[in-house]
């Protein structure tokens, strides 16, 4: 097969892998969306103290949300500090 022609065919299969992962992104996002507007609307008629845990949750399902869209900043406040890596050292600078 010609080199120009196995340059073409990974070109392709690298924007399909590409698009899948896109694909895959968004949905997982809009999931991440769905379960965080679910447990604000649990928390309207909920009493006060279970209002505040589906609060809470809801925050950290869209600080996933965050972490979906390639935000590793979050990760600085999961993890204690000697855990972090560079990337995450370099994200907080």
């Amino acid at each position: 097969m010609p080199a120009e022609q196995v340059a073409a065919i990974q070109r392709h299969i690298t924007r399909q892998a590409e698009a899948a992962v896109t694909r895959e992104r968004d949905r997982l996002l809009g999931l991440l969306a769905d379960a965080a507007a679910g447990r604000r609307e649990y928390a309207i008629n909920a009493p006060e103290d279970s209002a505040l845990v589906l609060e809470s949750e809801a925050s950290q399902l869209e600080t996933v949300a965050r972490l979906v869209r390639g935000d590793m900043s979050v990760m600085t406040a999961w993890l204690p500090s000697w855990r972090w890596t560079p990337e995450m050292c370099e994200e907080i600078r």
